[in-house]
């Protein structure tokens, strides 16, 4: 995902940042013990395939506490 995000972030000039701003939060929503694991649900996606672990971060409301207190937003 760094890498992706590290990839994406060289084409400022032609793709706007929020197009990618996901990638951040998606990597800190799957690191398994970040103080945010229990708001988020991070110990069950850790063990998820990438597209499980997808589907549970883009069901992550704005108004949830993962969001609002930890800037893991997938809506």
């Amino acid at each position: 995902m760094n890498l992706i995000a590290a990839e994406l972030a060289t084409l400022n000039t032609t793709v706007l940042a929020p197009v990618y701003s996901w990638t951040s939060a998606y990597q800190n929503f799957i690191t398994e013990g970040g103080v945010w694991a229990n708001a988020c649900g991070s110990k069950e996606a850790a063990l998820l395939d990438f597209n499980s672990q997808m589907q549970q971060f883009v069901n992550i409301k704005i108004e949830s506490e993962c969001c609002q207190s930890y800037g893991i937003c997938g809506e």
